[in-house]
């Protein structure tokens, strides 16, 4: 019983330790909310993996129409806020670039 256990988790561990992205998650979907949020232009260089069994983690590049530090906070709250509410992504790291550097 034990080793038929073990066998039947080993897939889903292997997947776990390797980082994979999680099944259930649709990159376009999200690529999709953030951008339809305000004063962003693009994302790219998308990354989503699983932590663990419960935390999903996401690395991004944002492009924004940002001006100040202040509007760039903002935008980075509402992102993580986005991908929190509805996602269930709650470890984020996201780098912004100016729509005119690129």
């Amino acid at each position: 019983m034990i080793l038929y256990q073990a066998f039947v988790m080993l897939p889903k561990t292997i997947h776990l330790l390797m980082e994979g992205a999680p099944e259930a998650i649709n990159i376009n979907e999200i690529k999709s909310s953030i951008l339809n949020l305000k004063n962003i232009e693009d994302i790219h260089h998308v990354h989503i993996w699983s932590l663990d069994e419960k935390t999903i983690a996401l690395e991004a590049h944002i492009v924004a129409n940002i001006n100040t530090f202040d509007e760039m906070e903002a935008i980075k709250q509402l992102v993580k806020q986005e991908l929190a509410d509805n996602f269930n992504i709650t470890h984020s790291t996201l780098e912004f670039e100016h729509e005119m550097m690129c």
